[in-house]
């Protein structure tokens, strides 16, 4: 029995596949002490985030508030980016960068019409 060159072809396109695929799981073997380390450095990022509350003033300047000693901390706005169901805000301030995201169903109508407001008038 003789294969044609369209069977020969397809053989070789599986064989192809299937070293890829080992290759591959290798490579994430490899790569997942990284992925590791990279998630547990932004759980630790956002329960430190999580100290602080966001307020923006009726001036609209952007101010990190502490939970506990109420330090107020002048922050400035780097990027903004919005859809209907949230706004992504970037940061900065002498603590450091911070990223917040805020969901239109936990503000109301309302505040994250005033955040959107506030946004655009920058």
């Amino acid at each position: 029995m003789t294969l044609s060159w369209l069977q020969y072809v397809l053989i070789g396109l599986v064989l192809l596949v299937l070293v890829s695929m080992m290759a591959f799981s290798y490579w994430l073997c490899l790569l997942l002490p990284l992925l590791l380390a990279a998630y547990w450095h932004n759980i630790q990022k956002i329960k430190n985030h999580a100290e602080y509350h966001l307020v923006l003033n009726a001036q609209n300047q952007w101010h990190l508030v502490h939970q506990d000693s109420h330090q107020v901390e002048q922050a400035e706005l780097q990027a903004s980016w919005h859809v209907p169901a949230f706004i992504a805000v970037s940061l900065s301030s002498s603590l450091g960068n911070f990223w917040y995201m805020m969901l239109r169903s936990r503000l109301g109508g309302g505040k994250f019409a005033r955040v959107l407001v506030g946004l655009n008038d920058e």
